[in-house]
């Protein structure tokens, strides 16, 4: 290496570089054997280096040190690589933002509400939840098909009235992500794979009903697609509750403790004080979505069909 080349610093200019490219040539598609750039803003790897203000004798250096992000290939001094468009860098600085300013209040809040399960209005972060929730993303649910699911239990068949929230004057109803021991709550899936997963930890059989949501109101949104790209127009704390995973923390099916749910059940607790029918979320198990429904009308939500057995596949 050229002595006058510090590795220090060579080290700090290959990660400024490396963290503005996301593809290369190789990863542009070809129409009848010519590159069709799509991926990144074409840009000449000079270029970049300069723009950075990169001192050009380490620009050989710094080179030999990058790969694309994408796909592995060498990136040489002359060639051009495909970088961050301006939303993209955007949202780098959004999350970059979120981490600096929410990351470690989150932790504080969740050891909190941890030893404290219902004074989180006492807590900073709480109070500013509490008060964020009427201005969380909101949507009205009409004519979509979701799914529930039940265990299969030996040769007994169940029936569609089986596959409704069951009656807590009757049936003891645990507790789950976005509801407190014994209420009454109406959990569904987008698809069939995912209200399986939410029971199975293996493969094996379920029982499925299909459900139409004729309209449900007042339903806050604190999901999002995996290939969606984030709203940089959400204020930074709602940015965060959804894309994130501060709501999703995984908990121990078999745990008799899940502490991972006392946020998104504050949450839950803030949203019907509000006066919110349900919160459309994120599963922690899968790529599906999931809805809990805080109140509903009959009307409103109808059976598809009959209960049908479903064999689950574990991806």
């Amino acid at each position: 290496m050229n002595t006058s080349i510090n590795s220090d610093r060579l080290d700090e200019y290959i990660d400024q570089v490396s963290y503005e490219i996301t593809h290369c040539l190789n990863c542009q598609p070809r129409d009848s054997g010519e590159w069709i750039w799509v991926l990144g803003i074409r840009t000449y790897l000079q270029d970049l280096l300069n723009d950075l203000d990169i001192p050009e004798p380490y620009h050989e250096a710094v080179t030999k040190g990058l790969t694309c992000p994408h796909c592995g290939t060498n990136i040489e001094l002359e060639s051009d690589v495909g970088i961050k468009t301006d939303y993209e860098s955007y949202i780098d600085f959004k999350w970059k933002e979120w981490y600096q300013k929410y990351q470690d209040k989150f932790e504080e809040f969740f050891y909190f509400i941890k030893k404290y399960p219902y004074l989180g209005l006492q807590h900073k972060l709480g109070k500013q939840i509490f008060e964020k929730v009427p201005e969380l993303p909101k949507i009205i649910i009409e004519k979509e098909t979701w799914f529930r699911a039940r265990k299969v239990n030996g040769s007994k068949l169940l029936r569609t009235e089986d596959l409704y929230p069951a009656d807590p004057e009757k049936v003891e109803i645990g507790e789950g992500r976005y509801n407190h021991f014994g209420q009454n709550v109406f959990y569904l899936a987008k698809d069939d794979y995912g209200a399986a997963v939410e029971l199975l930890d293996e493969s094996g059989l379920v029982w499925l009903q299909k459900f139409n949501l004729i309209k449900s109101d007042k339903i806050i949104d604190l999901s999002h697609e995996i290939s969606e790209e984030p709203n940089a127009e959400l204020d930074l704390l709602s940015f965060g509750l959804r894309y994130s995973k501060v709501l999703e923390r995984r908990v121990k099916r078999s745990a008799g403790w899940k502490p991972e749910y006392f946020i998104p059940r504050f949450i839950a607790d803030c949203a019907k004080l509000y006066g919110y029918s349900g919160v459309k979320f994120n599963s922690s198990r899968s790529c599906s979505l999931n809805l809990v429904l805080f109140s509903w009308e009959s009307e409103g939500i109808q059976p598809i069909e009959t209960p049908y057995i479903y064999k689950f596949e574990k991806n």
